[in-house]
């Protein structure tokens, strides 16, 4: 059931919130929610503390990671800041620019029974709020912008790159999903040595984890999720194009060697 929150508050009200909320900060919560951190300095604070907000609304217990790695533009301070003021938050860091290994160590220092991650500039409790009921019947739930019910509003070259990606990884590695990347929401004791497992750091993390997963026979369900660009990617698509490519491939290799 969802409490009767203003639409948005200020950081000290939010304070008091939680100071006055039934939902404590828990050494085993229902749910860890892990952000990776990297170069987020002008979105970071407000976001979180707008996550935080809609999380209480739940009405479970919960923990948000913030696994920052080497930003350059004090978000690591920020992550510090915020998980000083508020007892929801745990901050973690690495010192190197990685994406794939800033998740694997959210993930692996999470607690919560339920292990969901977000990104800044993707983050959906309503997805949340939908599939938790779903681990019932489900170890992993993919939140999928490629099948049906799904919209997904960024820029054409993205959408098409995304497919493009999918559907080579579906042929070189013969997983049978339509989306790796974006959200997910994981049962932690199904898939806690799966992330200890995997060895490809960057984007390829999310499909190395869900092609492990797969072949160990994990139950997979994929859910429509709705997407829009809310800022211009970091990066160059061409060059993540090729890297993906490469790194597939690797993927395929590795695997193999290990007879995964």
């Amino acid at each position: 059931m969802f409490h009767r929150y203003p639409s948005r508050m200020g950081c000290e009200e939010l304070s008091v919130l939680i100071n006055m909320s039934p939902i404590s900060a828990s050494a085993k919560p229902a749910v860890s929610v892990v952000v990776p951190v990297f170069n987020e300095a002008p979105l970071l604070e407000t976001v979180i503390q707008e996550l935080l907000q809609d999380l209480l609304r739940l009405g479970i217990s919960f923990e948000i990671i913030l696994s920052e790695n080497g930003s350059t533009d004090g978000s690591a301070e920020i992550t510090e800041k915020l998980a000083g003021r508020f007892p929801h938050i745990i901050a973690i860091h690495a010192p190197q620019a990685d994406y794939g290994y800033a998740m694997q160590r959210g993930f692996m220092a999470a607690r919560g029974e339920a292990m969901v991650n977000f990104s800044i500039d993707f983050i959906d409790v309503n997805f949340l709020r939908a599939t938790l009921p779903l681990l019932d019947r489900y170890d992993i739930v993919l939140g999928s912008k490629h099948i049906h019910s799904a919209t997904d509003h960024r820029p054409w070259l993205r959408r098409v790159g995304g497919r493009v990606f999918h559907w080579i990884a579906e042929k070189i590695l013969e997983l049978p999903v339509k989306d790796t990347h974006g959200i997910k929401l994981f049962r932690r004791d199904c898939i806690s040595d799966l992330v200890a497992s995997c060895t490809h750091g960057g984007a390829l993390f999310d499909t190395e984890l869900i092609l492990r997963a797969y072949r160990a026979g994990v139950r997979l369900y994929e859910f429509p999720v709705s997407v829009k660009e809310v800022r211009p990617s970091k990066k160059n698509i061409v060059g993540v194009a090729l890297r993906s490519l490469i790194g597939l491939l690797q993927l395929r290799l590795s695997l193999l060697q290990e007879k995964v």
